[in-house]
């Protein structure tokens, strides 16, 4: 009898990892159609987003009810002209798309303008160096979004810093769920 509860107990237990190993957590949407977590983003050699069938890379971006937290293969306002990847590319490695995993360059004449980082797919920092437009600070950093840190430890809040090149003063400010939506807040000092 002893031994056909634990059959039971073990048919039941293997059942229930079954089921919930089916749970897909990529690509959802919430009750209201909108999408919510993680979705993967296909990229290019140049790390740009494309359809899936020209990919080499994948990355994943966060969204809270459509609004988009994390921005993989998106830099619309930083010029650039020649891109040098350090990836590691540990995972998935016998695939023909990479998951993103080390650091981006993007340089403009020959200096690095922008920095891309991640980890398993997932941004972990992004950073803007003062170009040549700014002698006095060239090559300095400019902007800093660190996703590894998180306001009150919330999943899509992050902690970002840009300094004024001629003051050398900085702008610190946590991007954080406010009472309606994601947006941008001042840390006082």
């Amino acid at each position: 009898m002893k031994k056909k509860g634990l059959n039971i107990t073990f048919l039941f237990l293997l059942y229930q990892l079954c089921v919930y190993s089916q749970i897909d957590t990529l690509n959802n949407f919430n009750e209201k159609g909108k999408k919510h977590g993680y979705w993967k983003c296909y990229l290019n050699k140049d790390f740009n987003i494309v359809d899936s069938a020209k990919a080499l890379y994948i990355g994943f971006n966060l969204y809270d009810c459509d609004q988009k937290l994390s921005w993989v293969g998106e830099r619309g306002r930083f010029p650039y002209d020649s891109v040098v990847p350090k990836l590691t590319n540990s995972y998935y490695k016998n695939s023909k798309i990479k998951v993103l995993d080390g650091k981006i360059f993007f340089y403009k004449n020959g200096i690095v303008v922008y920095e891309e980082n991640y980890s398993r797919g997932l941004e972990s920092k992004k950073i803007v160096y003062f170009d040549e437009s700014h002698k006095k600070c060239l090559g300095e950093v400019k902007e800093l979004h660190d996703f590894n840190k998180k306001y009150n430890n919330t999943l899509g809040s992050y902690y970002s810093e840009i300094k004024f090149c001629d003051s050398g003063k900085y702008l610190k400010f946590w991007f954080r769920k406010g009472k309606r939506k994601w947006k941008s807040f001042k840390i006082k000092e």
